[in-house]
């Protein structure tokens, strides 16, 4: 059962990722990680301060945004393997709950939302819709949504 917190901070996460299409990609919690340089890898696709995210790395931004000044580095490339703990914690969920699998692994999505998505390592180049389009993020936020909406039950 989702908390109140949770449905308020996951709704937040579908505005933001509806509002800036380029900063969701469900491959990477964090695209400022050491596995990713996405400035000098894809920098036409990368919004100037480079945060990209999936979206437990956006549950992570999200509640920076509060107090990290507008422009600098939202998430930091050593956090990378522990975003998905301090998103879950942030939603009062914990990492290894099932229901936190359901929403952060693509492959554990409602096919209705999985479809075509593009997940993987392509970023997006090859797939429909592509990662940075606004219809891949309107999936993401809407996914995002259906898991609210479900009280986390798919």
């Amino acid at each position: 059962m989702l908390t109140q917190n949770a449905k308020d901070r996951l709704e937040q996460v579908a505005k933001l990722i509806e509002e800036e299409p380029l900063r969701i990609w469900m491959n990477h919690f964090n695209g400022l990680s050491d596995h990713l340089d996405p400035k000098k890898d894809r920098p036409t696709q990368v919004p100037e301060c480079g945060t990209i995210g999936c979206i437990f790395g956006w549950i992570v931004a999200a509640e920076r945004m509060k107090t990290v000044p507008i422009g600098q580095q939202l998430l930091d490339p050593s956090e990378y393997w522990s975003l998905k703990s301090i998103g879950a914690t942030l939603i009062d969920l914990f990492e290894y709950d099932p229901i936190v699998t359901r929403l952060s692994d693509v492959p554990h999505w409602p096919i209705k939302f999985r479809g075509n998505l593009r997940w993987d390592s392509d970023w997006g180049v090859v797939g429909n819709p592509p990662v940075g389009s606004p219809e891949y993020a309107n999936v993401v936020a809407a996914r995002i949504r259906h898991f609210i909406q479900t009280d986390g039950a798919e």
